[in-house]
């Protein structure tokens, strides 16, 4: 099962009181195509930055994807992945894009943000989180996942909600998604799609509600084997491109040539994102992962989820 893992970055302070130095934020989107994840991301970023149709329930998104922005002083990164629960994805397709998201999202994304569209059935919804279990643990689902409900505005369109609010909706037509959100211990946020204050208002109240997953988990973003090794394998390769910069260094100082400018490890801190690819480059997580992801999950429980 996934754990907690001391990754705390510099800055944090999730304890018992108000964060005086909000540290960065590392978020993943899952869910099944046409689930809203790429406009959701592109939401929090508060620009496009991710391709989306949202009018297209075909998978736009085929690779994981990780974008960075500052929210108020803060680095939020946002990382897209593709729709693992695809049973059309082949298990090698499946690993890699599984061992892709362990790297953008390494030392652990602090949440898993799993996009449920409010317009359409759950049908697949609850195997996709027994899949999101089979593969990172119990843990991952109950202590680090917040269920994003996308489209309420198509919602309120169809008029489907009638004089009820998205919330009643949820709780007096919709036992699916209760089910859904029983499943993450009752963490749920309704993604609005404004164009203005009210959408930037409803992404601080987001992170306000990750803020807390993370407090109620020990203050400490989520972990497991797998990005354990994607971390130390990262670490390992920056000491050897150091080692190999200061051995060029050294070596042109034998032979009496200038330093070439990109011949210091201060070229890596410069362009930190150069050596984030050249140590991707050569990482293969050699942990094991199950990809075996079409798996029903265990029955929740009934209980309404304080929307009586």
């Amino acid at each position: 099962d996934g754990q907690a893992s001391a990754c705390r970055d510099e800055g944090d302070v999730w304890g018992g009181g108000a964060r005086s130095h909000p540290g960065p934020l590392r978020l993943v989107l899952l869910g099944r195509s046409g689930s809203g994840k790429s406009t959701a991301g592109n939401i929090i970023l508060g620009s496009k930055e991710f391709e989306s149709c949202p009018e297209s329930f075909t998978a736009i998104t085929q690779e994981c994807e990780k974008k960075k922005t500052l929210i108020e002083g803060r680095q939020v990164a946002v990382v897209d992945t593709p729709d693992w629960f695809n049973s059309e994805k082949t298990p090698d397709e499946v690993r890699a894009q599984i061992s892709a998201c362990v790297t953008l999202s390494s030392p652990g994304p602090h949440a898993f943000l799993f996009c449920v569209p409010l317009d359409m059935p759950a049908k697949t919804e609850l195997q996709a989180l027994g899949a999101l279990e089979s593969v990172f643990g119990l843990q991952a689902v109950q202590r680090h996942t917040l269920v994003l409900f996308t489209y309420a505005d198509r919602l309120r369109e169809s008029e489907k909600a009638g004089n009820d609010g998205v919330e009643a909706y949820i709780a007096h037509q919709r036992g699916d998604l209760l089910k859904i959100v029983e499943k993450c211990r009752d963490r749920f946020h309704i993604l609005e799609l404004d164009d203005g204050w009210r959408e930037s208002h409803n992404v601080a109240e987001l992170l306000e509600k990750v803020d807390q997953t993370v407090k109620e988990a020990g203050g400490q973003c989520y972990s497991c084997p797998a990005f354990q090794e994607a971390e130390n394998r990262v670490r390992q390769r920056q000491v050897e491109i150091a080692r190999e910069r200061k051995g060029n260094k050294l070596e042109e100082e034998r032979r009496g040539f200038p330093e070439h400018p990109g011949g210091s490890i201060l070229f890596f801190l410069v362009f930190p994102s150069l050596f984030f690819h050249a140590a991707v480059a050569t990482l293969h997580v050699q942990t094991p992962i199950n990809t075996n992801i079409h798996i029903p999950p265990p029955p929740c429980s009934r209980k309404l989820v304080g929307h009586q």
